[in-house]
């Protein structure tokens, strides 16, 4: 069964158009480590690895997402948690600005629950 992307929900869509421009707009942090110094200061050898490997595989899990596989929309929420419990834990912000991130980041999760939900019947 094809189903067109309108099946899809155009809330869902925009949520994913945003979700891949918010990648592109990340993608300096992975060449550039400069970019997140500059906001994070000091910044664990490891973590320009993370983000690399985060950013491919939250293409990956979009692309599922987009596929309406069930299993991309587990692997989302499993990533986003581990980035968030990272940042929070990993680096250590210039500004004591991780209540207003962890709170931006919920409304977005939310908001992404939300699309889901009202369309969880066409995922597979």
């Amino acid at each position: 069964m094809i189903l067109k992307s309108k099946d899809r929900g155009k809330f869902l869509s925009l949520l994913l158009a945003l979700s891949f421009f918010g990648i592109l707009a990340s993608a300096p942090q992975a060449v550039d480590p400069d970019v997140m110094s500059r906001f994070h200061g000091m910044l664990p050898v490891w973590y320009r690895l993370w983000v690399t490997i985060y950013l491919v595989s939250q293409i990956v899990v979009l692309i599922g997402i987009w596929k309406r596989k069930r299993f991309a929309v587990y692997a989302f929420f499993l990533l986003s948690g581990i980035q968030v419990v990272l940042i929070s834990t990993a680096l250590k912000p210039i500004y004591d600005s991780h209540i207003i991130a962890i709170a931006v980041f919920a409304m977005w999760q939310g908001l992404w629950v939300w699309a889901i939900k009202r369309k969880w019947h066409i995922f597979i």
